[in-house]
């Protein structure tokens, strides 16, 4: 233990109180992502969704708040978007 842990801790004070919390990681992670929806989003992504017809018909969330969590999470740059192709026919087939 330090000589400033010792002292605060001889003072009656929680060390843990006189810390610089503006800079937590665990804190700023939950800020982007410790909301009901956008973790329902992330397990979407995970189990393999990934375009705004899947999560909406899924999760049965609000458009305009989809919208919104997904557009935060690009910028964040946890999610990226991508232009969709359509496959092409016969791809299946091999023709």
């Amino acid at each position: 233990m330090d000589a400033r842990t010792e002292a605060l801790q001889d003072a009656g004070m929680d060390p843990r109180l006189d810390r610089d919390m503006s800079n937590c990681s665990i804190a700023r992670a939950l800020e982007v992502v410790g909301e009901k929806w956008t973790i329902l989003i992330l397990c979407e992504v995970w189990y393999g969704s990934s375009r705004f017809g899947d999560f909406e018909s899924v999760l049965g969330c609000p458009r305009n708040l989809l919208a919104a969590r997904l557009r935060m999470l690009v910028e964040e740059g946890i999610l990226a978007t991508g232009t969709y192709k359509e496959p092409a026919r016969g791809a299946d087939r091999g023709t």
